[in-house]
C-alpha cells in the first residue's frame, strides 16, 4: 500500500473553467506537488497558472510557459526552472518534488529531469490560490483534478503510486486511425527534439528515435542551449504512429553531462548495433567555436552504450553528423560535414572501425548537414539539409553509391500542418515499398518575443518517386505503419535498422 501523508492541502474535484481556490500556505523545506491538469496548446497566449502563492521574497508559482508548453516553476530563491510539455489538450499526471537542492520534474510516473538548483522555497503565505487565467484573459483555459500539495519529498515510486491511485477516468486511448499526428512526436521534456534517426531495436522488436535533446533555458547566452545536450529515445510499441519517452542513453561519457552530444546515427553489423555521435568538450559553450568529432560506440540493447573510440581518420578538427552506409560492394561508406572544408565529406572502410577520408562531395555547393543514404526505386540516394540556402532536403542521386548527381531538393515549401510550415530538417527516411516514409524535424514559428527559444518537432510524411526524382507533400494524407520488423533492401539492409 502507498501512503503519501504529511499533506498540507489536498482536495479532489473536477476544477472547470473560472474556479480559483485558496489553498494552505507552502512552507520551506522539502515539498512536493502533484496533480491531474488538461490544458489546449494556446502557445499564442500568456502563461497560465496553475498554482501561485505569496510575492516578493516570497514568490512561488507553478504554471505553463506560453511559448514551449512546458510546466516551469519559478521561486525568488530557486529560480526559474520547467520541464514536461503538458500542454496537448490530453489528460497528464505532473508532479514537482524537492529535496536537497534537487528539483525533479516528473510527467505520467516518468521522471523526465533533475535540475540541481541553488536555494530552497521560502515559506509562503497562505494566500495561495490555483487554476488562475492566461495573463489577459478572463477564464482558466483548462482544468485540474486531484491537485496535492505535500509537506515532504515523494520518491519515484511514490510518485507513480499517487498517480495510480488516483487514475483519471478521462484518460482514453486513442483511436484506430493510421493517419499520423502532426507533429508526430514532442519532446516532453523541453520541447526541442532534433536531428534524429529512426531505428529498428531488434532486441525488444519496436521501433526507437534517437535524438538530440536541446534545452529550451532562459536566460542561456548565445547558442549555449545547444551544449550540454543529452541524446533522448522515445520508442513506437504500434510501427511509428505514438512514441513513448523512454530517457537517456547511458554510457557516452566517462562523466555522464560533461559533454556536448550531437546527431547520433546508429547501424546494425556484426550482431550489434553501432552508433556514431558528434561530441563537442564543454556544457556551456556561447558560440559554435571549438572542435567536434565523432565517436563511435556499440551496443546489443540500443540503451546501454560501450565507447570504441573517436573517428582518427576523417578530414579535420570539425566533423559532424555523420551517417554509415553499407556500399554494394560490401565495404562500409560514411558521409559527414567537414566545417574547415565547409564540405560534405565521405570516408569509407573495410569495416566501421577503419573509416577513413577519401574526398568531398559536390565542390560546387556547401555541405549537407545531417546526410542520410538509402536504397529506393533502383537508385542509391543522399540527401540532407540545404543548410545554408535554407532550401529544405537537398537530394542526390546515384547507381553506384559513390557518383553522384544532384536532383530537386524537397520540404522547402511551408505545409500547412500544425508546427509543420518552414522548412525540414536532418531527414531520416524508412523504405517500405510504395509506403516509404520520411521523418524531419521542423522549427516552430518565429517569434521575437520568446524568451525560451525555438521548439522543434518531428513530423513525417509520405515520401514518393516522380519522374526520376523524389518527392513529397507534407499535407498529403496517408496511412503510417512502419515494417515490423524491417524490409531489406537489395540485398542490404536499410542504414539505420
Amino acid at each position: 500500500m502507498c501512503i503519501l501523508g504529511d499533506e498540507v492541502w489536498r482536495e479532489s474535484y473536477y476544477m472547470k473553467v473560472n474556479m480559483n481556490r485558496t489553498v494552505e500556505a507552502i512552507g520551506g523545506g522539502d515539498f512536493s506537488i502533484t496533480a491531474w491538469v488538461k490544458v489546449p496548446r494556446l502557445r499564442e497566449q500568456d502563461y497560465i497558472i496553475l498554482l501561485r502563492a505569496g510575492g516578493g521574497l516570497s514568490d512561488f508559482k507553478l504554471y505553463i510557459q506560453k511559448h514551449t508548453g512546458l510546466l516551469r516553476l519559478s521561486s525568488f530563491n530557486v529560480g526559474d526552472y520547467g520541464c514536461g510539455v503538458i500542454d496537448n489538450g490530453s489528460w497528464n499526471h505532473i508532479a514537482v518534488t524537492y529535496q536537497d537542492y534537487a528539483l525533479r520534474f516528473y510527467r505520467n510516473g516518468l521522471l523526465l529531469y533533475t535540475f540541481q538548483v541553488s536555494g530552497g522555497v521560502l515559506p509562503a503565505p497562505a494566500d495561495s490560490q490555483i487554476a488562475l487565467p492566461a495573463e489577459g484573459d478572463g477564464s482558466f483555459p483548462g482544468e485540474i483534478d486531484q491537485l496535492r500539495v505535500l509537506a515532504r519529498y515523494l520518491s519515484a515510486d511514490e510518485v507513480v503510486c499517487a498517480m495510480n491511485a488516483n487514475a483519471h477516468p478521462h484518460v482514453v486511448a486513442s483511436g484506430s486511425s493510421r493517419i499520423p499526428p502532426a507533429p508526430l512526436y514532442e519532446d516532453p521534456l523541453f520541447n526541442s527534439a532534433k536531428d534524429g534517426t529512426v531505428v529498428w531495436n531488434r532486441y525488444e522488436q519496436n521501433w526507437w528515435y534517437f535524438y538530440m535533446q536541446v534545452r529550451n533555458g532562459a536566460n542561456e547566452p548565445g547558442v549555449s542551449r545547444s551544449h550540454g545536450t543529452t541524446i533522448g529515445v522515445s520508442v513506437s510499441e504500434d510501427g511509428g504512429l505514438t512514441w513513448e519517452y523512454r530517457g537517456f542513453l547511458r554510457g557516452l561519457d566517462a562523466i555522464p553531462g560533461s559533454n556536448t552530444h550531437w546527431a547520433p546515427d546508429i547501424v546494425w553489423e556484426g550482431g550489434k548495433y553501432h552508433a556514431f555521435i558528434t561530441k563537442v568538450r564543454g556544457k556551456t559553450n556561447p558560440n559554435w567555436e571549438g572542435d567536434r568529432f565523432i565517436f563511435h560506440y556499440t551496443s546489443t540493447n540500443m540503451m546501454d552504450w560501450t565507447r570504441e573510440g573517436k573517428l582518427e581518420q576523417l578530414s579535420s578538427s570539425r566533423c559532424l553528423d555523420g551517417t554509415a552506409y553499407k556500399l554494394p560492394d560490401g565495404k562500409w561508406g560514411f558521409w559527414y560535414k567537414d566545417e574547415v572544408a565547409n564540405r560534405t565529406a565521405f570516408a569509407e572502410g573495410a569495416d566501421l572501425l577503419s573509416l577513413r577520408f577519401q574526398h568531398f562531395i559536390d565542390l560546387s555547393a556547401g555541405p549537407l548537414e545531417g546526410p542520410n543514404v538509402f536504397f529506393w526505386k533502383d537508385y542509391y540516394w543522399l540527401i540532407g539539409d540545404d543548410l545554408y540556402s535554407y532550401e529544405g532536403i537537398r537530394v542526390y542521386r546515384s547507381t553506384d553509391c559513390r557518383n553522384w548527381e544532384r536532383k530537386s531538393n524537397i520540404l522547402h515549401m511551408s505545409g500547412s500542418r500544425r508546427d509543420d510550415a518552414e522548412v525540414g530538417h536532418h531527414p531520416e527516411v524508412i523504405v517500405n515499398g510504395e509506403e516509404t516514409c520520411i521523418f524531419y524535424w521542423v522549427s516552430a514559428p518565429k517569434d521575437p518575443a520568446a524568451q525560451f527559444g525555438r521548439n522543434s518537432y518531428l513530423q513525417v510524411a509520405k515520401l514518393e518517386f516522380k519522374d526520376g526524382e523524389l518527392a513529397c507533400d507534407r499535407d498529403k494524407e496517408f496511412e503510417l505503419l512502419l515494417p515490423c520488423p524491417p524490409i531489406p533492401v537489395a540485398g542490404h539492409e536499410q542504414g539505420t535498422l
